[in-house]
């Protein structure tokens, strides 16, 4: 709704990422849901859930807050997706490994 009124401030971008975060939510919710009433928790189930938001922001890292991301991640026990995560948007911060190289003190 933002984007359709405000292209200028909210982006296709934006409402990917934020339509990510909606989707990881869900997903939290029903595994509270599911532990909540006693039922085993399918992780296979969940883990195919998590992979569409996952690939959305993966796609977008550039516009990825990390803080967030990583929140609702380790909320939902995503790890390995939390770190994939990681690395590829320090890729896409720094394509160059420019962080990793020491400075020269004269330059």
């Amino acid at each position: 709704l933002l984007h359709a009124k405000c292209p200028r401030l909210f982006s296709a971008v934006d409402l990917e990422v934020q339509q990510a975060y909606e989707l990881l939510a869900v997903v939290q919710q029903n595994m509270v849901a599911a532990r909540g009433s006693g039922s085993s928790v399918d992780l296979a189930r969940f883990s195919h859930l998590v992979q569409r938001p996952l690939k959305a922001l993966w796609r977008h890292a550039a516009s990825v807050d990390l803080a967030e991301a990583a929140a609702r991640l380790r909320a939902i026990g995503a790890c390995k997706g939390l770190v994939a995560l990681c690395v590829r948007i320090a890729r896409v911060r720094d394509p160059k490994d420019e962080s990793l190289r020491p400075r020269d003190p004269t330059s």
